[in-house]
């Protein structure tokens, strides 16, 4: 095992996202091997020093510190939400559009006309396929994102993207036109225009994310990526209360599909105005530019900003001897990174990447599913399931769903605004609640109240009128909230904290896929569950997400493990121990300092 590092193979696994902040991951790939002798640590200690793969220097800095410091890439990182909006915005309009009166008149059909039961509804069929199209088709429009950014650029992915999405609404606006008696061809071309849509925004959520993870320092990448869930609601409260405001419109629908195009524009303009990632214009040979696009990242102003215990940390790009300087337990300086060293470091890793491709053995989506990383992909594939287990595409489609259990049109969205609202608070909430209990025991008991009030649902649902109508609308909004706290940020947390770091990436696109299967497949068949001309339970399909909340609770019990506050090392090292998911949260590390870390890394190479 002598010179041979964590994957085993005698070269540094590459890092696949090179970031503003020091990753404090390549600390395990300094090391060498286990027969280093003290004095090799301590020189090792200083080599990491001076090439600014130590630990991480912004650990101690607290949230609104960190703000501070990388105040303009907290900016540029607001500017991508955008696009974060324009998913929520377009997801809700195009998800809601169903419960407007005027859009079931002309899309829908007559249910026992010529009866005082007589209501208009969108077939089964129909609506199914409308519910799938959307997700189904973002499922390549992520894939064809990841070529599409690696040769034309983040920004250049994200106008595109947009402009698709443009595309999509002005095709759902004129579906309208052809007559009545062509009815099938307006449900054609409403289900082309969603499709459209669909492949747009899972080519602008797959940028925005790559956009965010390259650029974000480790000290801010946490709290700005738990923005997505956020920002999507967000979307969803805008774009419902537009809905409201056009419902009793005469071709009211017609309105809100105009509405995106606002949505859509946005992202285009800050395509032209966020600077380029760095990490691509590297990846391009463009080495100047990307120093340039890294200065804008990096503050201007050397404005002393004080870090935890008691640093003072000077940042100021345009002067390469900006340097740190303060006391923490002892006489320590620190020197703040530049424009130029930051490109260094992405540079020294992309070459790293291109030195294992050259020898043939670069990971590929197969090594996700071989040895240990099987189950870590599968946990992946689990949390990103977890929002499907809970019913959260059927609390999307909590207008219809009403209407169909008895409720007026009018009264239905603004069960679902209200929903949505709660749900924005319970996420932002959520913030502190993730922070403060472990990922299991958040899971399983948001699970567990969930099947409760699901179950609930379900049985009220034996019987009809008034009571059965709210008992619902409430059951469907104390379950976002409950499971908003805690069981849907969680799922976001499990899914980026388990996958292998050679594997992050590959298995991170396989629980995006998995979650966009999940969503289509749910999509399509919950109106055949729900829908009155189908299976017509109404109410009793809570009876459906009370069993399902049930095998997500045994699941999360024997298999997820908990990994809140752990390194990535730490987790790897667990993993390489075979630990059950139980005994996660009470592992103790054995060592914490460099040569304990040293022989961790090393005997997890002997296990890989």
């Amino acid at each position: 095992m002598a010179d041979q590092n964590l994957d085993g193979r005698g070269a540094p696994p590459p890092s696949t996202d090179a970031e503003v902040g020091v990753d404090p991951i390549t600390v395990t790939h300094s090391l060498v091997s286990s027969k280093t002798s003290s004095a090799n640590i301590a020189s090792a200690e200083r080599n990491m020093t001076e090439n600014n793969t130590g630990p991480d220097p912004d650990v101690d800095l607290t949230l609104w510190q960190s703000v501070r410091k990388y105040r303009r890439v907290v900016y540029y990182a607001l500017g991508m939400t955008s696009a974060i909006l324009m998913y929520g915005y377009d997801y809700v309009i195009i998800g809601t559009i169903s419960a407007m009166p005027s859009f079931q008149r002309d899309f829908g059909e007559l249910f026992h006309a010529g009866t005082p039961k007589a209501q208009w509804i969108l077939p089964s069929l129909w609506l199914g396929l409308w519910n799938f199209i959307s997700p189904g088709l973002s499922m390549p429009g992520a894939i064809v994102a990841g070529s599409f950014q690696d040769r034309f650029g983040r920004r250049a992915s994200l106008a595109v993207g947009s402009f698709l999405s443009a595309v999509g609404v002005a095709i759902c606006y004129i579906s309208n036109l052809p007559d009545a008696s062509s009815i099938d061809l307006r449900r054609g071309l409403f289900f082309l225009g969603k499709g459209i849509q669909g492949a747009a925004i899972g080519m602008v959520m797959a940028t925005a994310q790559t956009y965010l993870s390259e650029i974000l320092p480790p000290t801010l990448r946490g709290p700005l990526l738990a923005f997505f869930p956020i920002f999507t609601l967000l979307g969803q409260v805008i774009g419902a209360l537009v809905i409201f405001a056009c419902l009793e419109m005469k071709n009211g629908y017609t309105i809100a599909f105009a509405s995106q195009w606002v949505f859509s524009a946005l992202p285009i303009i800050m395509a032209f105005v966020l600077p380029e990632s760095p990490t691509f214009l590297v990846r391009k040979g463009r080495d100047g530019d990307a120093i340039r696009m890294q200065r804008r990242f990096m503050t201007t102003q050397s404005e002393p900003i004080e870090g935890g215990h008691g640093d003072v940390i000077q940042t100021n790009p345009k002067d390469d001897n900006a340097s740190a300087s303060g006391k923490s337990g002892g006489e320590q300086v620190q020197t703040a990174e530049t424009a130029e060293s930051i490109v260094a470091r992405i540079k020294r890793n992309i070459e790293l990447e291109k030195e294992n491709k050259v020898s043939g053995k670069a990971a590929t989506y197969m090594d996700c599913f071989r040895g240990d990383n099987l189950k870590r992909t599968g946990i992946v594939m689990f949390a990103a399931l977890i929002p499907q287990l809970f019913g959260l595409t059927l609390l999307s489609k909590a207008s219809y769903f009403v209407q169909i259990v008895g409720m007026k049109a009018d009264l239905s969205v603004i069960v679902l605004i209200l929903g949505i609202v709660v749900g924005l608070l319970a996420n932002i909430a959520s913030m502190w609640v993730v922070n403060r209990f472990e990922r299991r025991v958040l899971i399983m008991g948001g699970l567990s109240i969930a099947a409760l009030l699901w179950g609930g649902m379900g049985i009220a649902g034996i019987w009809s009128g008034p009571v059965v109508v709210w008992y619902t609308s409430a059951t469907m909004i104390a379950v976002i909230t409950i499971c908003g706290l805690g069981a849907w940020p969680c799922s976001f947390a499990v899914g980026a904290e388990t996958s292998a770091l050679d594997l992050r990436a590959k298995t991170q696109g396989v629980g995006w896929f998995t979650a966009g299967a999940a969503s289509a497949l749910f999509g399509f068949v919950l109106p055949y569950i729900f829908n009155p001309d189908q299976g017509d339970l109404r109410a009793k399909t809570g009876f459906v997400f009370t069993g399902l909340c049930a095998v997500g609770v045994v699941v999360t019990y024997f298999y997820v493990p908990d990994m809140k506050d752990r390194t990535p090392a730490e987790i790897d090292h667990m993993f390489d121990l075979g630990l059950s998911a139980r005994k996660f949260g009470a592992w103790k590390n054995p060592g914490g300092g460099l040569a304990e870390r040293q022989e961790t890394i090393v005997e997890a190479g002997k296990v890989c």
